[in-house]
């Protein structure tokens, strides 16, 4: 879908020292289908709701990872693959 991306990346250092994975979704201002869709991420990533189109296989997955934003209006390399 045009206007978001999501990829995974290199795995991270948490605050607590430890190895863990990101989610990057690909976003710009005023993305409707964007904000939807991180809405959704954080959701089932902190386990707080269960969505119905995740199975809880995914679910499971997804709560282990990191979301990370990145807005791609504040980059021209990001602009032009993504936006």
């Amino acid at each position: 879908v045009q206007g978001h991306q999501l990829s995974t990346s290199q795995p991270m250092s948490d605050d607590n020292g430890s190895s863990g994975h990101r989610l990057v979704l690909y976003t710009k201002p005023g993305c409707c289908l964007c904000d939807g869709l991180k809405d959704t991420l954080e959701a089932v990533m902190s386990g707080g709701a269960a969505v119905d189109a995740v199975s809880p296989d995914d679910a499971l997955v997804l709560s282990r990872l990191t979301l990370e934003t990145r807005d791609v209006s504040t980059n021209l390399e990001w602009a032009a693959l993504y936006a």
